[in-house]
């Protein structure tokens, strides 16, 4: 099975993680439309300004091999439906997230790339089917200037354009060895990524 969901919406409410998103659009007439997603990277703070128009994408995919796996991100809309972000107007990548693996991507907006390194010692159990990871993110264009997130850690990369710095935050939420399998529901912990704010 291999699916991949795209909406738009306003974000309503990010509390402990859980992140609301309504897909009631500005100047008409709906009810609210919320939809939450579950991200899990103690001590990984999220901070999405509610109000924020974003683009969403949600792709769920799995095979006999690795199971089941989700992937999230949640992309700056500019203007929505004519009208314009009250947050900003940047290209942002505000999140993105996985429940297995690494997702169908190897980059985060073009900015950040990442690497999943298997752990040897955390092969998943017979049911879960799966190895767990340690995450290298790293600048897109300066591939030296990286962090390696270890398993159930937080680290921060700062990335220098046009003169100014600015510092990406990463999570792996996973909480041990065999703290992670496809049994958690849609849960996603095995990296988060937070867009810089200032």
């Amino acid at each position: 099975m291999n699916e991949t969901i795209e909406v738009d919406g306003v974000v309503t409410s990010v509390v402990d993680g859980v992140v609301s998103v309504d897909m009631c659009a500005p100047n008409t007439q709906c009810d609210p439309s919320v939809w939450t997603f579950t991200t899990v990277a103690d001590p990984l703070v999220l901070s999405i300004p509610t109000g924020t128009f974003v683009h969403a994408t949600i792709a769920v995919w799995s095979d006999m091999l690795s199971g089941c796996t989700g992937w999230l991100a949640l992309e700056n809309l500019a203007t929505w439906n004519g009208v314009a972000n009250p947050t900003t107007d940047r290209p942002l990548v505000w999140l993105t997230a996985t429940e297995m693996s690494y997702g169908p991507a190897s980059s985060i907006g073009g900015e950040i790339g990442l690497e999943a390194i298997d752990v040897p010692e955390c092969v998943g159990t017979p049911e879960a089917g799966q190895s767990l990871y340690k995450y290298r993110f790293y600048d897109a264009l300066d591939e030296a200037n990286e962090v390696i997130v270890e398993i159930g850690q937080v680290g921060e990369l700062q990335v220098s354009r046009d003169g100014s710095s600015e510092v990406w935050r990463f999570g792996n939420g996973i909480a041990g060895c065999l703290g992670a399998s496809c049994q958690e529901g849609g849960v996603f912990s095995h990296f988060l990524t937070q867009a810089p704010t200032h």
